[in-house]
């Protein structure tokens, strides 16, 4: 099959794009014998500021006026999301910014921190996994990253980082997480070598993160591709990526999706970026248990959930707060979605709108 064109055939998973409102739609009910495991996804998460900056309207600011006004401080930046995030068994940020209180840091145009206690805004937010592969996770060198890594801990926030992979046992189900920076095919024959050698270790899902991609660029590059579309080969069932601050499409390939870029999310490291839209990228894993006590993947089962989203609450600024997107708004952001996608070769009824379902793509499963 020419996996850049979808071939629409009888046997196929509905994917349902939806614009979430609070209610979840989840279909009939499913049998005991039925494994759900709900992923979300979100992207860039700056809890932070480049404090050589002025700080005005920064982040820390924004902690502190919530603060002054008598609301929690720590969750104020997700309090328009923890709704979703809440019904999830794993809701995942980019983390994109070391928490710590160390000084010394790199040579560089920008660079962000947070103090340790900000862990707080994400287990209050709901988010219960952080990646550390990017561009900034060593602003503040190793010790930075060590700091990080031991303020999530503290808040009982999983994560992974480079070479350091994470699993979590759901329901008799293994999930496992890789990351890894992508500006070059340098990780090829890593990417070969670590999905299966995490499915060999247990992992019955393999979600490989990518940081990768050309800043406020609305299409990966070749780079991206074919780094995407390598995991895939090498048995991801899921690649996610970010970094180009702005979203990009959905490719499916080998019957398996690649995000490219789910965009900004909680980002404090800019005051208003051009574009506010971002999203909110849902997967559901379906497994079925056998008479026999077996668990067995349930690919034609599988659900995908786009959440459109402003990274702001309000309009011409940041705020800090990502806030479901609704109407009109909603629909011109799965407008962009299915534009991108489309010239990715993801064909299938993307321009058609159901005013209560949004998006519906058939994907086929051989």
């Amino acid at each position: 099959m020419n996996m850049n064109t979808i071939n629409f055939r009888t046997k196929y998973v509905l994917i349902t794009l939806l614009i979430l409102t609070g209610i979840f739609c989840t279909g009939a009910a499913s049998p005991t014998s039925l494994i759900r495991i709900s992923v979300s996804f979100a992207g860039d998460t700056t809890l932070g500021w480049d404090e050589r900056r002025s700080p005005g309207n920064s982040f820390p600011e924004v902690f502190a006026q919530a603060e002054r006004a008598g609301e929690c401080p720590y969750e104020y930046f997700f309090a328009n999301v923890r709704h979703i995030f809440e019904q999830d068994d794993i809701a995942f940020v980019n983390l994109e910014g070391p928490l710590t209180n160390r000084r010394e840091h790199r040579d560089r145009t920008f660079i962000f921190r947070g103090p340790p206690e900000y862990a707080k805004i994400l287990s209050k937010g709901g988010v219960t996994l952080a990646g550390l592969v990017n561009n900034h996770t060593l602003d503040f060198f190793q010790a930075g990253l060590l700091d990080t890594m031991q303020a999530l801990e503290d808040e009982g926030i999983g994560f992974f980082a480079d070479d350091f992979p994470y699993m979590e046992y759901i329901n008799g189900v293994t999930i496992g997480f890789l990351g890894y920076n992508g500006w070059n095919l340098s990780n090829m024959n890593r990417i070969s070598r670590d999905i299966p050698a995490l499915k060999e270790r247990g992992a019955d899902i393999v979600v490989v993160s990518f940081h990768w991609g050309t800043e406020y660029a609305y299409y990966p590059t070749q780079t991206q591709q074919t780094l995407g579309r390598h995991a895939i080969a090498s048995g991801a069932d899921l690649v996610i990526g970010h970094h180009p601050h702005v979203i990009q499409g959905i490719e499916v390939y080998r019957d398996r999706f690649i995000v490219y870029s789910l965009g900004n999310f909680c980002f404090g490291g800019n005051r208003n970026p051009p574009d506010h839209d971002t999203f909110i990228y849902r997967h559901v894993f379906f497994f079925e248990q056998l008479e026999t006590g077996e668990i067995v993947r349930r690919e034609d089962l599988d659900q995908a959930y786009i959440i459109p989203c402003s990274i702001s609450s309000v309009r011409g600024r940041n705020n800090f707060q990502p806030t479901p997107l609704t109407g009109g708004d909603a629909m011109r952001l799965f407008s962009r979605m299915a534009e991108y996608s489309r010239d990715l070769g993801t064909q299938g009824p993307l321009d058609i709108f159901d005013k209560l379902s949004g998006l519906i793509l058939p994907i086929p499963i051989d």
